[in-house]
């Protein structure tokens, strides 16, 4: 499968290539994109952390506490439903950021963002986040490109749930996962 389907916005990224960067930032395609001392500055605030699959990264109806740059686990973000199901609205991956609506305004997000495939991420506080992303240009565009990479995700997976039978979604979400 195209990762750049999957995630237009690493089509966009310049990755510094003549940077040296940290296995860290080498793992998540996003901070390996962004310039050294941003870079530096979110691995020095960020935590690396082990979850195992059904962590809930991302609570629904909690504020937003912290933001996860996926390195190699993939999470779902998942839109409740009435009598205790949800539907998966998107995927993030090592391509991006989980709890990035953050920026966007309010602190509530838009689902629950659960792991589906265990690994590790870095985990950064919003608070944090948010003032890394006000003091950097190249963070605060990347991060709008991932932003619009993921609500086009989003629209076309709510199209896939509808027009495609479960094995043809199955087919998709592998793929996406084997992207990443």
């Amino acid at each position: 499968a195209d990762a750049l389907w999957l995630c237009p916005v690493l089509a966009y990224a310049k990755p510094h290539a003549h940077l040296p960067m940290s296995s860290a930032s080498r793992d998540n395609l996003l901070i390996a994109a962004l310039d050294r001392k941003t870079q530096s500055e979110i691995l020095r605030l960020a935590n690396h952390h082990h979850f195992e699959s059904g962590t809930e990264l991302i609570a629904d109806g909690r504020l937003i506490s912290h933001v996860f740059f996926p390195v190699d686990l993939v999470a779902s973000v998942l839109i409740p439903l009435p009598r205790s199901t949800a539907v998966e609205v998107a995927i993030v991956g090592n391509e991006g950021v989980a709890g990035v609506s953050i920026l966007l305004g309010p602190a509530q997000p838009l689902g629950r963002t659960v792991v589906q495939v265990a690994g590790t991420a870095l985990q950064l506080r919003a608070a944090a986040f948010l003032a890394v992303s006000r003091h950097s240009p190249s963070l605060a565009d990347l991060v709008n490109r991932y932003l619009f990479a993921l609500l086009s995700q989003t629209v076309r997976t709510a199209a896939c749930n509808q027009m495609h039978s479960m094995q043809a979604r199955c087919a998709r979400w592998l793929l996406q996962c084997q992207d990443r």
